[in-house]
């Protein structure tokens, strides 16, 4: 595996975990990422129980912290609560649930994924009401990728097809 990641600036980005994907150590991984100028890392190891995710949640989050990165845990928000971690990633329903419940208290940096247009569009006003309480509201637009399908085929970006 080729570790350089050139002279590139990842300034303003995030790298997204999954450790299926990674062919060495996946902490030794995140130590590398940790050390460069990437934002913050997003824990997305989605298929984990809760234990599991919260035993390699806690190292990740000593990396993180040991290099000034902010650790995102992603899903698990009982686990980012017991580990005090106050940034959380949840997939769009999960988000909509739990603002309901008022269980999102505690965490100050909030984010979801949406995969269409439609899906923001849809859920746009009561997403905005629901975290207005939130101390940093972060809105982030992405465009939106399909990157693999079946037969292999790259597709390309779905680009400028919606403004909010």
């Amino acid at each position: 595996m080729n570790t350089s990641m050139s002279s590139r600036s990842y300034a303003h980005m995030m790298a997204v975990t999954n450790r299926h994907l990674c062919d060495r150590d996946f902490l030794e991984q995140i130590e590398f990422l940790a050390s460069t100028d990437i934002d913050a890392i997003i824990l997305r190891e989605k298929d984990m129980t809760p234990d599991e995710y919260e035993h390699l949640a806690k190292d990740v989050l000593m990396i993180c912290h040991e290099h000034h990165k902010k650790c995102i845990l992603h899903s698990f928000a009982e686990v980012a609560a017991k580990l005090h971690c106050e940034n959380i990633h949840l997939p769009l329903p999960v988000l909509m649930e739990l603002s309901e419940k008022d269980a999102l208290e505690g965490f100050k940096h909030i984010g979801t994924s949406v995969h269409s247009v439609e899906a923001i569009l849809a859920r746009k006003h009561n997403l905005i009401m629901d975290l207005e309480c939130f101390e940093k509201q972060t809105y982030l637009l992405v465009r939106v990728y399909v990157l693999w399908i079946e037969d292999g085929e790259s597709l390309s970006a779905a680009e400028d097809e919606c403004s909010i």
